[in-house]
């Protein structure tokens, strides 16, 4: 007998009796939900305690911490670099930007004509939903466990990839993008760097630094939230996000340090290339900055899994 479930946005799931415990993805919206637990067919057996038999909740939950606990703070670190190319994963990681070639030429075609507004946003929504909703995949498979393997998936493109996509291109909107341009302004009309760059302008000020490595330090955080789980409110409530850094505040801030050293590796590393060809530094950095995005969402998604019990999301 059959597994029947409905998803927060209305659809309904259906899964093998098997599958009681294990997660699966809304093919309408793309959210990670947990199979219930079917209905068990007979009393633990005489003598063990609740929670005790075969199957229980119980012993599922303490296999799930065995799990964690064998899969250390830094197995985790080692693993993300190899996790974004199991599965077709490393397909993913060539195609991805190939693709991303054309589409990034289409968005840059000047908007004159009706047909030259529409090329450009249709571009930018499938951009979106390839980069991002890869991205979303790598998370979430990073959160179900460091054994499993990568793939593309069956979710609708549009509800399950474009959605959650914007729902990250939103977070990321109100949690870095507004604070740092009302920051920077202010700090314009204060006189500090006036007529500078805005990265100038936050370094000019040691409060104004520190307030930009806050909101750079928030947002893994709350990125993480969204990317797992799609849900754009909880990721951009601070006592959420700030609650979810308290609960495990050694670890994440290993993460941190560790994304923000592979994102400045991405930004770096192909000068010495690019002092030879510009073309080729280019070339070489579509597939770069790929790949080091997925090590980085991969980390990511080890914090979650490893600390599943801690964080208390889902």
């Amino acid at each position: 007998m059959a597994i029947r479930f409905r998803c927060s946005c209305g659809r309904v799931l259906q899964a093998a009796d098997s599958a009681g415990g294990r997660r699966m993805q809304c093919p309408q919206c793309g959210q990670l939900l947990t199979v219930p637990g079917a209905a068990p067919s007979a009393p633990p057996p005489t003598g063990l305690p609740i929670g005790a038999g075969p199957g229980s909740i119980g012993t599922r939950r303490r296999e799930i911490e065995q799990a964690i606990e064998q899969f250390s703070m830094w197995k985790a670190f080692a693993r993300a670099f190899v996790y974004p190319l199991t599965g077709s994963g490393w397909l993913m990681l060539i195609v991805i930007p190939l693709v991303s070639i054309p589409l990034r030429a289409l968005m840059d075609m000047p908007i004159v004509f009706f047909l030259l507004v529409f090329l450009p946003c249709i571009a930018w929504l499938l951009f979106i939903g390839l980069h991002y909703g890869w991205i979303i995949q790598v998370i979430r498979g990073a959160g179900d466990g460091p054994e499993g393997e990568l793939s593309w998936g069956d979710a609708d493109f549009w509800g399950g990839r474009v959605w959650p996509a914007l729902k990250i291109l939103g977070t990321s909107i109100v949690i870095l993008v507004v604070p740092i341009y009302i920051t920077v302004q202010w700090a314009r009309a204060m006189g500090f760097g006036e007529g500078a760059s805005a990265f100038v302008v936050l370094t000019t000020s040691v409060p104004i630094l520190l307030m930009w490595i806050f909101f750079a330090f928030y947002y893994p955080m709350a990125f993480t939230i969204v990317a797992t789980y799609g849900n754009f409110l909880a990721s951009i409530n601070p006592v959420i996000v700030v609650s979810s850094i308290v609960r495990v505040p050694g670890e994440y801030a290993l993460v941190w340090v560790f994304a923000t050293g592979m994102y400045l590796l991405s930004n770096f590393a192909l000068v010495p290339l690019a002092s030879v060809s510009v073309v080729a530094a280019n070339i070489v950095g579509l597939f770069f900055r790929m790949y080091v995005v997925c090590v980085i969402v991969s980390r990511l998604g080890f914090m979650a899994y490893r600390n599943r019990y801690k964080l208390l999301w889902g």
